[in-house]
């Protein structure tokens, strides 16, 4: 074991050629990267999974550290060969809807923004599906698995929310940020016990599992990896939650609370963290590895940053002090092992949550994944300190066209500090340099519509330099562009690919649909171009309609181009209910005739509208107007249907599901070309209906 040496090593490590040097050791991080590529995994051998992207996930903070092409390498290898080129994910199923599968989603934005191939953009496109028509509990949480129903766990928060923000941010959906908060508020609201201030496990809203508090619903005991895992989540996710955001804030204060809580169970032998860790010195009860790497790279990350107070650098330092004396071992070939990790833990099918669980029916090995992404994080932070400048900021100022970066110096040993620029995660160029105690520059030469990248280089009195320990990924909105979308097409979905299952929203949401059941040759063409063929057994596409299109009594239009070739549902909305699925929205053809059908809150109608030829594209519209109280139908842009609007208030809720009835029973056989949403209430404002 690494024992007392360890201050001697780490201050051996000197600054140079960005954040690190090789001088008489390497760092702990790169040392464990190499040792990890070295003996225990190989890239693109290990297929999809949290653990292998917990892992690339420190791989890619290590390679934006030290720009060692080595480790971004390694991220290729392990990732490009589960994708495929029509952005399918090898071994992973969005309807298995496990949360888990969606951390290594991350690489795939990080790819993207590195390569722009499109195939990762694709693939991201898949997870965020996932994420849009998910299982959630009744206060809007998701379920940890479809396995797993009416149950949160803290494990999830990170497999999911890193993610999900930075999705959302990079593709500009701003507005689904609030979900986000809110699983953390959820978590916080249901699992924090008030007397110690820690997270139980997980959380049954149902209280039906067996392992459930039959009063609260959660699970016995406090386990210190799931706790980790939600710390990590709560720093990483404020990495792109805006600070204007009116939830950045909470999140911020649920990451002091853990932070408390986590302190006052720390070993004050060790400096490190128990795998229950409220019981320490309890009968074979272990001070576990992971946990501990968690809770350090949290609060050494919170504390650069500004979220967390000062005190607890002098906590987060003895942890990790902890760390390398306690469970790194140097081995013979200069490779490192890290030590005493519980190999996994859950809930149900047999696993009742409860002490003797976590400690006699979990199994502890070495160079597990869940500890050696941490521990490569939590070294990373540990080096840079007090060695960058930090707190970048990029904020686009509209009334000057320009993008101001401003920084915090960490030392006051700079000359100066150099500003780059790059192209998503590539292509950094220098845009400007400043002196010292000169803590920020505008960037004029910016276009709206466009996402830049930044990273701020301190310049030394001995010649060497470091960069900020984070990138600042920026988009500009383009406000005209904006505004014009706002008034038109809420979604918009146009097949004409020649492969794949995603079909993009180039509508306002980016609310992208899956396809299910199709092949390649499904997309098929004829003289109006590139349509998606659907054939009348098993093919279908969702569109997620969670929190998107609120049609209630509000005015809307509904459009699709649609070649039919027999009977079936074209497109309809609905929900799952107690006998089945309640449909508030269908149009279906049957015996070669073209029907609507719409169930509201005072009224049902059902109506025919025309004979339709099989073979022949023909484009339906449908339009409510709420100011005239007329539902209007127009095929070919000629009016075929005008009546009076009773029908009230429309069901919100349920997913759009095109080629199919949502219960499978109508399958449509045909082609579809087009399908878009405008809707008054989606956004709040008055909107045209033209």
């Amino acid at each position: 074991m690494v024992k007392r040496l360890t201050s001697l090593v780490i201050f051996l490590c000197v600054i140079v050629n960005h954040n690190f040097i090789l001088s008489e050791t390497k760092p702990w991080s790169i040392r464990m990267a190499e040792s990890t590529m070295k003996n225990y995994w190989v890239g693109g051998s290990r297929g999809w999974n949290y653990e292998i992207g917990t892992v690339l996930n420190a791989y890619k903070e290590l390679y934006k550290r030290t720009e060692d092409k080595r480790f971004l390498q390694f991220i290729i290898d392990t990732v490009d060969v589960c994708v495929l080129s029509n952005g399918l994910v090898k071994y992973y199923d969005p309807l298995e809807y496990n949360i888990d599968q969606i951390k290594e989603g991350g690489m795939l934005l990080f790819l993207y923004k590195m390569t722009g191939k499109e195939k990762f953009k694709k693939a991201a496109q898949l997870l965020r599906f996932q994420l849009a028509t998910h299982p959630r509990t009744a206060s809007g949480g998701f379920w940890h698995k479809k396995i797993y129903p009416y149950q949160m766990w803290l494990d999830g928060l990170y497999m999911g929310e890193p993610y999900y923000i930075e999705y959302i941010m990079t593709f500009n959906e701003p507005e689904s940020a609030d979900d986000v908060v809110k699983q953390f508020v959820i978590m916080e609201q249901q699992a924090r016990d008030p007397e110690t201030g820690l997270l139980y496990h997980g959380w049954d809203e149902s209280r039906e599992q067996s392992w459930a508090d039959p009063y609260s619903g959660v699970s016995p005991e406090f386990w210190g990896r799931a706790m980790g895992w939600y710390a990590m989540a709560l720093v990483d996710v404020l990495d792109w939650l805006p600070e204007n955001h009116p939830g950045y804030n909470r999140v911020v204060a649920i990451l002091n609370r853990l932070a408390e809580a986590i302190t006052k169970v720390q070993d004050p032998k060790t400096g490190l963290w128990w795998q229950v860790l409220d019981k320490g010195g309890w009968k074979d009860n272990y001070l576990e590895s992971s946990a501990s790497s968690m809770f350090v790279y949290s609060m050494l990350k919170g504390v650069r940053k500004g979220w967390l107070d000062k005190k607890y650098l002098k906590v987060a330092l003895r942890g990790y002090e902890g760390i390398i004396n306690e469970f790194i071992t140097e081995n013979p070939d200069g490779t490192i092992t890290i030590e005493k990790t519980c190999a996994g833990a859950g809930l149900g099918y047999g696993r009742d949550g409860t002490y003797n669980y976590y400690i006699y029916q979990t199994k502890v090995r070495r160079n597990d994944g869940k500890a050696i992404g941490p521990f490569i994080l939590a070294s990373i932070e540990r080096e840079i300190l007090g060695k960058a400048p930090y707190r970048v900021r990029a904020e686009y100022d509209s009334t000057v066209s320009a993008v101001k970066i401003s920084w915090k110096e960490d030392i006051k040993r700079e000359l100066g500090f150099v500003v780059e620029r790059g192209e998503r995660y590539k292509d950094f160029k220098k845009i400007g340099d400043v002196g010292k105690n000169v803590t920020y520059i505008f960037d004029k030469d910016v276009q709206e519509g466009s996402t830049y990248t930044y990273r701020v280089k301190a310049i030394y009195r001995d010649g060497t330099y470091s960069y900020n320990s984070d990138w600042v990924e920026i988009y500009i909105p383009d406000r005209l562009k904006d505004f014009k979308r706002f008034k038109s097409k809420d979604g918009l979905w146009i097949f004409d690919y020649d492969s794949g299952v995603v079909i993009e929203d180039k509508g306002y949401y980016k609310n992208n649909a899956v396809a299910f059941n199709i092949k390649d040759d499904s997309w098929v063409s004829d003289t109006k171009g590139k349509y998606l063929y659907f054939d009348g057994k098993d093919d279908y596409v969702i569109i997620p309609g969670y929190r998107k299109y609120n049609f209630e009594d509000s005015s809307f239009k509904i459009e699709v181009l649609v070649k039919p070739e027999g009977d079936g549902v074209v497109f309809e909305r609905s929900k799952k209910c107690v006998t089945g699925y309640s449909s508030s929205l269908r149009l279906y053809i049957k015996d070669s005739k073209l029907w609507l059908k719409i169930r509201g809150e005072r009224d049902l109608i059902n109506n025919e509208i025309f004979k339709v030829k099989n073979g022949e594209w023909v484009k339906i519209t449908v339009i409510r107007n709420k100011d005239t109280r007329k539902l209007i139908v127009l095929v070919n842009d000629k009016l075929v249907l005008e009546i009076i609007d009773n029908i009230g208030k429309i069901p919100m809720v349920g997913n759009f599901v095109l080629g199919n009835s949502a219960d499978s029973r109508f399958p449509f056989k045909g082609g579809i070309k087009l399908f878009q949403i405008s809707n008054e209430l989606s956004h709040n404002c008055q909107h045209r209906i033209d």
